[in-house]
């Protein structure tokens, strides 16, 4: 890893555990913070610009080693998928084909949220369409 200024052996052993495998909070533990606050402490490295550009410069410098560009994995995900198309394997082209989009940014990851509501709050949403259907 370039030497970086101003940041600590832990955080600089959390840059290159992130760029393992991207997960902030196991990141945060294979550095040596407490398995309790991972989340919290990977959150706050994650803020600090000195530890975003670290990580940045330690992902730029693997891809150019290991000479990782979305031109070479687009056109290895076509070969796949023409591939996938003659074998008669239409689940692993489509694969290729989401694999392809995913990279280039066009899917969009759905979360779905379930929010909990009181009694109090249930009984005040109720009433509330109640008025807006007596409109």
């Amino acid at each position: 890893m370039p030497k970086v200024h101003n940041l600590t052996p832990k955080q600089m052993t959390f840059v290159e555990e992130y760029c393992l495998d991207q997960n902030g909070t196991q990141a945060a533990i294979r550095a040596g913070y407490s398995a309790k606050t991972a989340q919290v402490q990977s959150s706050r490295l994650f803020s600090k610009a000195m530890v975003q550009r670290a990580i940045e410069a330690r992902l730029d410098e693997h891809r150019v080693r290991c000479d990782v560009t979305i031109d070479k994995l687009t056109d290895e995900l076509d070969v796949i998928r023409l591939m996938a198309m003659e074998a008669l394997n239409p689940s692993a082209g489509v694969a290729a084909i989401m694999a392809k989009a995913k990279l280039h940014g066009l899917l969009v990851k759905k979360v779905e949220q379930r929010v909990e509501l009181s009694v109090g709050e249930r009984i005040a949403a109720a009433q509330k369409r109640l008025r807006l259907v007596a409109r």
